[in-house]
């Protein structure tokens, strides 16, 4: 099995607060090599606070359940959605097609843009409504408080990848139109 199908502890980027997993979404990116090869370090960089993977191939139904014992959700993002997971209202499903070899420049900004918009909006909302089912105790008012500087991270990533693609439209010949 080849590195991006199997699913080790080594194949799940994470960031330095793993303390917070229970109370976070991973994100699992399914696509196809080609697509991981140009869009990893692009979606790297801009989910760079959040658990991550890159996938080839579907999870399977007991690494489905597995990474559920480890975080609250799980965001998968894929040109389809297994059946076993349809029903799951602990995954959120988000479409994504795109062909990059017969994908006109403009469509694939646009893709690109569409699902990261989206994607930082509804951790953004995720992370601010987590931080207010926590207590007011003292340790899970520091969690609430990570959670909801994560949210205004989110936002934050939101506008600076809006500008990045503001100017890669501005930097577009007419040949790549």
């Amino acid at each position: 099995m080849d590195k991006l199908n199997s699913l080790n502890k080594y194949d799940l980027i994470q960031y330095n607060e793993p303390s917070l997993a229970r109370f976070e979404p991973v994100l699992f990116f399914c696509l196809n090599n080609e697509l991981i090869q140009h869009e990893r370090d692009n979606l790297s960089s801009i989910f760079e606070l959040q658990f991550r993977c890159f996938i080839t191939k579907h999870l399977t139904q007991a690494q489905v359940e597995k990474n559920l014992d480890k975080f609250y959700l799980i965001f998968y993002i894929s040109s389809e959605l297994p059946s076993y997971m349809k029903d799951n209202p602990r995954i959120k499903f988000y479409e994504f097609k795109l062909n990059i070899e017969n994908q006109d420049p403009i469509q694939k900004i646009k893709a690109m843009e569409i699902l990261t918009g989206q994607l930082l909006h509804d951790l953004g909302i995720f992370y601010s409504e987590q931080a207010k089912t926590l207590s007011k105790e003292r340790e899970d008012r520091i969690i609430a408080k990570r959670l909801i500087a994560k949210g205004a991270k989110c936002y934050q990533s939101l506008a600076s990848e809006s500008e990045k693609t503001i100017q890669r439209y501005k930097t577009m010949t007419p040949n790549d139109v």
